[in-house]
């Protein structure tokens, strides 16, 4: 597994948009499960949301959409 540091407070990333991208309107099964092996929390970016992941519960949140 790849090393993170130890005041790490959280990961982001993009979400590519559209079904040929194979875009995941939300956090992925491996965007949940990163975050809760990881024990951060996650945060995905795509062209209209903000979603997190709380490693806490294992559940994601949209945090913003945008219209």
């Amino acid at each position: 597994p790849q090393d993170i540091p130890s005041d790490t407070i959280a990961r982001f990333h993009t979400h590519p948009y559209g079904a040929s991208e194979g875009f995941v309107h939300g956090p992925s099964q491996a965007d949940i499960f990163s975050a809760s092996r990881i024990r951060i929390p996650s945060f995905i970016i795509d062209r209209t949301s903000i979603m997190r992941v709380d490693p806490d519960t294992a559940r994601g949140y949209h945090d913003a959409i945008f219209r």
